[in-house]
């Protein structure tokens, strides 16, 4: 049996939909556990009962006053733009002791499976707590002091030594680190399970956990992201379930929604202009220049509009 977690809050429900789903469609023998604060308890039961998925999902709730006092907005210097982590980012730290089984592969929600997880299942991690994908541009602002040889991980796509973990007691001193490291973490969690796992990390193929940026990549590339890679992860500000991302990653989540059968997602439309303008960076990359034209002046157009009501 293979096992694999998932933490999220509300926000990202039906993204944990779509992509437990993707994962039961590419792997068999595949056991699900989702983590959630018990104030979401009775919604996603009544909500995951809905889909065929159901019986492939253990759901496990915890206090909601877990995690209450850690930040949740953070700031990365280095790139000079701020961001928002929901404290269901958390919870993945409570993994190995909710969950009894030696080893576990971690998803976020923002992920899409597209092959068989039974091969990651079988990276032999023995020698190591945990496994993921290094990332380079995280690592560059990343603030906690690490070795000159340790490399950056990122968190979105985890393999766990859940077993190794719990022997070592990796996390016994979690709360005092946060207290300690605080003003230097940047990336959320990240950032803490690169510190405490520093030297006990496995690199893993970047196949495994390719992060897309939706804004700023092209259709082209898209296409060959898609062959190349095992497992998606949408991992910018902008989401595939999102108007105003790149409209081909827009389409082709849409069009996996209906290969698995997710008829009722709840997409987001544009409704402020700043969305808006975010649809026109992503289409003027990928040189669709007139159609970019065309919302700016119906931009302009409804400004002026507002501005003679005045």
């Amino acid at each position: 049996m293979i096992n694999a977690v998932f933490c999220f809050d509300e926000k990202y429900l039906y993204p944990a939909i779509v992509s437990t789903s993707s994962a039961i469609k590419n792997t068999k023998n595949l056991k699900i556990y989702w983590i959630v604060f018990n104030n979401l308890k009775e919604k996603v039961k009544n909500i995951l009962s809905k889909y065929e998925i159901a019986n492939s999902v253990d759901l496990i709730s915890v206090d909601d006053k877990l995690f209450q006092d850690w930040r949740e907005e953070f700031l990365v210097e280095l790139y000079n733009f701020k961001f928002l982590v929901s404290r269901a980012a958390y919870l993945k730290f409570l993994i190995p002791e909710l969950i009894n089984k030696d080893k576990i592969i971690y998803l976020d929600s923002d992920t899409y499976v597209l092959s068989d997880l039974s091969e990651l299942y079988r990276e032999n991690l023995d020698n190591f707590c945990i496994g993921g994908v290094e990332d380079l541009v995280a690592s560059k602002s990343n603030k906690i002091m690490k070795g000159s040889t340790d490399k950056y991980i990122n968190s979105g796509v985890l393999l766990m030594n859940l077993k190794k973990i719990r022997e070592k007691k990796s996390l016994s001193n979690l709360n005092n680190f946060y207290i300690e490291n605080e003003e230097k973490i940047v990336w959320a969690d990240q950032c803490i399970f690169n510190k405490i796992f520093e030297k006990e990390k496995k690199i893993i193929d970047y196949k495994w956990n390719k992060i897309i940026n939706t804004t700023k990549t092209k259709y082209e590339d898209f296409n060959q992201i898609i062959k190349k890679n095992y497992i998606l992860h949408f991992a910018g500000g902008v989401k595939p379930w999102q108007q105003w991302c790149n409209p081909e990653i827009f389409n082709y989540y849409r069009k996996q929604l209906d290969k698995l059968n997710i008829f009722d997602f709840p997409f987001q439309k544009i409704d402020n202009v700043g969305k808006a303008l975010k649809l026109t960076e992503a289409l003027e990359i990928n040189g669709q220049f007139q159609k970019s034209c065309e919302i700016k002046t119906e931009i302009i157009d409804n400004l002026l509009k507002e501005i003679d009501k005045s």
